[in-house]
């Protein structure tokens, strides 16, 4: 369904970002310690989540690929999964920085080929679903759907893409510029409540 699927693009998008700040997570210990983590979690909570969450709130049973009703689902639930997807690039990143850490970029991609290759196999599979634009009832009485080229939901769609595809653009771009600066300035960056400082080195002690 649309909203699995952008839960599952969430995460991908997380690991890509972490790849993006490879040099930067290289000189941090925990992974909340580093300035990338903070964009990636901005990029979910501003920008990510409430994308998904409009599609809820508009289109919610067509998110449902019309397997429910969004009108019968409790609205905890529904808030629920949009929390999920605007936290999903953070959680995604996450794992990219801890299989980077380890040196371990196989896995990294086998995992994100092997999610990336599910979430299209089955959009491929739900697409007769995707591409109409009705209610819960319209389409399985069998009445009143449309076609979803022309119609809000395809501006909607198309809206929602482009400005994840940008900010998605723009955020990759700004965690490369982050991992550019030298050593130094990435050793001394603040995050909230603390100053990081780069590790003593075994010789120094």
């Amino acid at each position: 369904m649309p909203l699995i699927a952008v839960l599952v693009t969430g995460i991908l998008l997380g690991m890509v970002f972490a790849w993006c700040a490879t040099d930067e997570l290289k000189q941090r210990r925990s992974t909340l310690q580093s300035e990338a983590a903070w964009v990636v979690l901005a990029f979910g909570v501003l920008v990510f989540g409430p994308s998904a969450g409009s599609l809820v709130s508009f289109h919610g049973d067509w998110s449902l690929s019309f397997w429910w009703a969004a009108d019968a689902m409790p609205a905890a639930l529904l808030a629920l999964a949009v929390l999920a997807c605007a936290l999903a690039p953070l959680a995604g990143f996450a794992f990219g920085a801890a299989m980077l850490r380890r040196r371990q970029p196989v896995v990294l991609i086998y995992v994100g080929a092997g999610a990336l290759l599910g979430c299209a196999t089955a959009s491929l599979l739900a697409l007769p679903r995707l591409l109409v634009e009705a209610s819960y009832l319209e389409f399985h009485n069998g009445f009143g759907t449309r076609p979803i080229a022309g119609s809000a939901l395809g501006y909607s769609v198309l809206w929602v893409t482009a400005l994840v595809a940008g900010v998605t653009l723009w955020t990759a771009l700004a965690l490369r510029r982050i991992q550019q600066r030298p050593i130094h300035e990435l050793a001394e960056t603040h995050v909230p409540g603390r100053s990081i400082r780069p590790a003593a080195k075994v010789g120094d002690r």
